[in-house]
This record gives C-alpha cells, sequence and structure tokens, in this order.
C-alpha cells in the first residue's frame, strides 16, 4: 500500500511542477478536489444518478464505489431499458481513484515551489473544496 501512495505522490508531485514551470510568475494554478475526510468507506457502494424518459425508452444511471485504503474504483452503468420486447442495454465504464487528502496536496502544491496555497469552500464559494496557489 504505501509503495503505491508514493507512486501517486510522485505522480501528483511531477503534474505540478509541469503546472509550476507553465505558470509565468505570480500566476496561480487552480484545482478542484473531492473532501474524502470523515466520508464511509465501506464497500461496495451503489449510488442512483437518476432516471430520464425519452420517448419510450427509459435510462437509469448508478454508480457503484469499492474502497481499497486511500484508492477506489468506481464503476458507472448506464442502462436503457427499451419498451417492448426488446432487451435491456447496458453501457459499463470504470475507473481508479486515488483520494488523496486535501492536506496532502497542499503540501505537494508546497514541495512543488507554490507558495499562497488557500483553500476555498463553502456555501457562495464553490460546492466542493479549491485549492489555488501561486507561482512565486
Amino acid at each position: 500500500m504505501w509503495a503505491r501512495l508514493r507512486e501517486r505522490s510522485s505522480t501528483i508531485r511531477e503534474a505540478l511542477r509541469n503546472f509550476y514551470r507553465c505558470i509565468r510568475p505570480g500566476g496561480i494554478t487552480i484545482l478542484g478536489l473531492r473532501d474524502h475526510s470523515g466520508k464511509e468507506r465501506s464497500s461496495p457502494q451503489l449510488i442512483p444518478y437518476g432516471f430520464r424518459s425519452d420517448g419510450g425508452d427509459r435510462y437509469f444511471v448508478v454508480q457503484t464505489r469499492d474502497w481499497d485504503g486511500d484508492f477506489y474504483d468506481v464503476a458507472m452503468y448506464f442502462i436503457r431499458e427499451a419498451r417492448g420486447a426488446k432487451p435491456a442495454t447496458v453501457i459499463a465504464g470504470s475507473s481508479r481513484y486515488y483520494a488523496v487528502s486535501i492536506d496532502r496536496m497542499v503540501s505537494l502544491l508546497e514541495e512543488s515551489s507554490f507558495i499562497e496555497v488557500q483553500r476555498l469552500e463553502g456555501a457562495g464559494v464553490v460546492s466542493q473544496p479549491v485549492l489555488v496557489a501561486r507561482h512565486s
């Protein structure tokens, strides 16, 4: 597990250093993050995303999450229920994510020479945390 965390952190660090090289002095980078602290990490999780009707067909979208430490696998299922004798069709896709903590991301920004790292969040600002950091 620790080897995977180091590998992910080094990948993020490399990306941030590339951001830094592309931004002129005084410029900023803006990163939107998900705050996974305090969230339930049980597996599997089933998250419904809604239902739509289009003519005679109905569409259902659901997501599953399976946690593995600081990583989680996401699968998204798009289910089309056709009317009549037609069978339902399913399109699915999946990805693996690293649930990097916001504090860890702040540290990685600072390690990559960014300064004045700020966290923005709350009602009227954004729906999920945003980090803003300045090129020195």
